[in-house]
């Protein structure tokens, strides 16, 4: 199966997004797409937990094509 031309950039070439966070994109295809986060000190709130900004951006382009019931 080919791959989309927009999967094959965001693996190549990292989102300037990912480079301030630090996340990865690992894999994209068939309906999944796999990336990781290592947080730390920087990722975290006033409260000493990760930030909800920072798990927005990890995870709101995830779940934009979630179904939903």
């Amino acid at each position: 199966m080919a791959v989309h031309p927009l999967v094959e950039k965001v693996l190549a070439a990292r989102p300037p997004i990912a480079e301030l966070i630090g996340f990865t994109v690992e894999e994209i295809g068939a309906g999944r797409a796999v990336g990781s986060l290592q947080s730390g000190p920087q990722h975290a709130n006033p409260m000493g937990t990760l930030h909800g900004d920072v798990e927005h951006q990890f995870l709101s382009p995830r779940l934009a094509d979630t179904p939903t019931r």
